[in-house]
């Protein structure tokens, strides 16, 4: 009965920290300001305009196309527009418009997180025991490993901007949501025969899935063929697979295949990079970059190390198969990253964005393990809370802070809205819907022309800066 207890309290204990994080998260969320790829979708462009008329891109199957942006990114693209276009003006019936935009962005990316909570959730619970973890304490240090500040640049999952939220947390979270009822058949039978129910919702993700995010093609292709050359080269582990299951994967993949090939037709493509040799070389600095910039994601590498080691110990061969396996993946997913391009705002070929599937699998391995751990360290309970307490507190402390980004622009939006002048200059240190300094009233256009829609400012303007 006091174990009962117990467990009831620990509960309850959780869920109050779980709404305390999620407060802080939101909070977070309402601070930054409003990101430069914004206007170009919501309202939308010349360039996006084709994307929203030509979903999957058939009028690129023709002979001397006219390129566009977004040629293979429609769903994510409509998402974007609906929720930043709309809903804004929706929002208004309660708020005030200027408000309305940064609820609508904060709405969105809490939506991105409680998927996040969720998909990790599923995942860890399929290698621990449902005694061992319950959602309130998954959801308690999935909001802590979720930095929008402190470890941010190593392992952020929800982007400042509202528009790289859609392309690559919240699209690479949908893949994983994807691919779970097959690791789940495979977990627990061997197989890759998934319920009926579960095709509900994989088929239409195995429609959307691939016309989403920046990475979504790729990375699924890649993780397919990863999965067919380690069975091949496993035969003890090999699945089993029905007809339907294997035809309908083959379909995911055939139109990963076409997706991948008309993103090549994208306008946004550069037109030179640095060759396949130097991308690598680059991609080696980037590597470096990314795990000395912060201490964060060593302290999880660690941890992780030391729970195989303790595993390996005690011989928990699933999990020992299943770590062989991500890190076999997570190794071949970076060497082929220089493959795949080369952005000027990517300068070393890998950052947090695109290294956003691993640092899922990072925090699932991590969870997953540390529970079987926890309950097995043969020390006492106050020694093993007070570790966990540590480290809570470093990715606690080093996230609780809050950007001014927000208040800045609406100090300046403000300005705009008591001038009666057409062209009024702005702060310097303030974007707003840009990426760069404004330094011509021409082009604030785009940026006046959606401020006017979400009807934050009522009249014709532009803005500058010098």
């Amino acid at each position: 009965m006091m174990s009962s207890n117990v467990k009831k309290y620990e509960w309850i204990l959780f869920l109050i920290l779980a709404v305390f994080l999620l407060s802080v998260q939101f909070i977070q969320h309402g601070s930054y300001g409003l990101d430069g790829d914004m206007t170009a979708i919501c309202l939308p462009i010349e360039t996006y305009e084709p994307a929203f008329k030509d979903p999957f891109g058939f009028e690129l199957l023709k002979s001397n196309p006219k390129l566009y942006s977004g040629t293979n990114r429609f769903f994510c693209t409509y998402f974007c527009y609906l929720s930043l276009n709309k809903v804004p003006l929706w929002l208004q019936h309660v708020t005030s418009p200027m408000y309305s935009v940064f609820l609508a962005i904060q709405c969105f990316k809490m939506l991105t997180l409680m998927l996040g909570i969720l998909v990790i959730f599923i995942f860890v619970r399929l290698f621990t025991p449902s005694k061992l973890v319950h959602f309130p304490l998954v959801a308690c240090f999935t909001l802590l490993l979720f930095q929008n500040e402190g470890f941010y640049e190593q392992i952020g999952i929800i982007d400042h901007s509202i528009v790289y939220t859609f392309f690559y947390g919240f699209s690479i979270l949908l893949i994983f949501l994807l691919f779970y009822p097959f690791v789940k058949s495979y977990v627990r039978h061997r197989s890759l025969n998934i319920l009926f129910i579960e095709w509900l919702y994989v088929l239409p993700l195995m429609l959307i899935v691939p016309f989403f995010g920046s990475i979504n093609a790729p990375f699924v292709l890649y993780s397919i063929l990863f999965c067919v050359v380690f069975f091949v080269f496993s035969p003890k582990v090999r699945p089993s697979i029905s007809y339907k299951t294997f035809t309908l994967l083959v379909f995911l993949f055939l139109l990963c295949l076409y997706s991948q090939y008309i993103s090549y037709f994208n306008i946004e493509n550069p037109t030179s990079s640095p060759s396949v040799m130097e991308r690598y070389r680059l991609l080696a600095k980037g590597i470096f970059y990314l795990f000395s910039k912060h201490v964060g994601l060593g302290i999880l590498l660690s941890i992780i190390c030391f729970n195989i080691y303790w595993l390996s110990i005690k011989n928990h061969k699933l999990l020992r198969q299943s770590i062989l396996f991500i890190l076999t993946f997570t190794l071949g997913y970076l060497f082929l990253l220089p493959l795949g391009g080369f952005r000027e705002y990517r300068p070393f070929i890998i950052r947090y964005d695109n290294f956003i599937p691993i640092s899922l699998l990072i925090f699932i391995v991590l969870l997953a393990t540390s529970a079987k751990v926890y309950k097995s360290l043969p020390m006492a309970s106050l020694y093993k809370r007070t570790g966990v307490l540590v480290v809570a507190l470093i990715f606690f402390l080093n996230n609780f802070q809050f950007s001014e980004d927000r208040k800045h622009t609406e100090l300046e939006l403000k300005k705009i809205q008591k001038s009666s002048v057409f062209s009024v200059k702005i702060n310097n240190n303030v974007k707003i819907l840009n990426w760069k300094n404004t330094d011509s009233p021409e082009e604030s256009y785009y940026a006046s022309l959606l401020l006017r829609r979400w009807k934050v400012i009522n009249r014709d303007f532009r803005f500058y800066q010098k």
